[in-house]
């Protein structure tokens, strides 16, 4: 029977009985078949296989982490190189990715088979994200986060009001500015665009299409002490700074700033009124940027209550 084990630090090796299961530093509570031969890896549970430096295989069974500071997490089958975190089952295998570069997949959950490998869910160190199937959200608009012309200086709560392009900022809308300039401040928004939540907008260098402009890199092989390699040699491409980027400046992102809002342009949205609105007739924006009773316009799909009317745009 085996003994005890009181942590990772103070383990020493120890079969039971049945030989099916290993404990020792870098094997915990594992089935044969087990290994984990890259320096500093481990597999904690289930049944796996991690040739890669500081990579680790968590539960699961019949997982290979082969690259460098990677995690398998369950599941069955799951494949793993540089730097990817994967969960679920018979993923395809994915683009190893390094810290010196911008390629390679960050996150996989697998949904295949055994006679099939496919992924449900991708998301690349590049910024793209990759699903099978629909993307779903409580929301039923598409808006863009679009600068106030007025800077909004007293914050205040817009929503519900028709907005108009006013060059490439938007303002509040009148009664004379053309349909197709028009958008409605978004509440609760399903997808949003131009929006920068993370970091600064013009962080990186871009070409004048907005994509993001890289140069290639290279990086030596790195050992430590023991002469175990800790990072392998390698190359690949990263985003290029901006000259105009200053780190030591905090960053708030738009939705949190008065001088944005959410434009809402495609989908349904509510919209405040003058009270005039009937559901299966039109409006359009009044003086107030408000919603009134017209013969063309937007369709009204119903009325929320005395002020709030649900209208279609497109």
């Amino acid at each position: 029977m085996a003994t005890k084990i009181l942590g990772m630090t103070a383990l020493t090796k120890l079969v039971d009985k049945t030989k099916k299961y290993v404990n020792d530093k870098k094997l915990i509570n594992v089935m044969e078949g087990t290994s984990a031969e890259g320096g500093y890896s481990a597999v904690i549970g289930g049944q796996g296989v991690v040739p890669g430096v500081c990579s680790v295989s968590l539960g699961g069974y019949s997982n290979a982490v082969n690259g460098e500071r990677a995690v398998a997490i369950g599941g069955w089958s799951l494949l793993c190189n540089g730097y990817n975190t994967v969960c679920g089952k018979n993923n395809l295998e994915p683009t190893a990715g390094y810290h010196s570069h911008n390629n390679g997949d960050g996150f996989i959950v697998g949904n295949g088979t055994l006679s099939s490998r496919s992924n449900a869910f991708r998301a690349a160190y590049s910024g793209d994200v990759y699903a099978m199937k629909s993307i779903n959200g409580t929301g039923a608009d598409y808006a863009e986060l679009r600068e106030w012309s007025d800077g909004n200086p007293d914050n205040e709560d817009r929503c519900g009001l028709f907005v108009c392009f006013d060059g490439e900022k938007i303002r509040l809308a009148n009664s004379e500015d053309p349909k197709d300039l028009l958008g409605v401040i978004s509440g609760n928004p399903c997808i949003v665009g131009n929006n920068y939540d993370d970091q600064w907008s013009g962080k990186y260098k871009k070409d004048v299409f907005g994509r993001l402009l890289t140069e290639h890199v290279t990086w030596e092989e790195e050992r430590d002490d023991n002469g175990n390699i800790i990072t392998p040699a390698g190359e690949g491409d990263v985003y290029i700074l901006s000259e105009d980027y200053d780190p030591s400046q905090s960053y708030i992102p738009r939705k949190d700033r008065p001088e944005w809002g959410y434009m809402g342009t495609h989908g349904e949205l509510v919209v405040i009124d003058d009270g005039t609105c009937e559901a299966k007739g039109r409006c359009k924006p009044n003086n107030e940027a408000k919603a009134t009773a017209a013969e063309d316009g937007f369709y009204v799909l119903e009325r929320i209550d005395d002020n709030h009317i649900k209208i279609f745009v497109r």
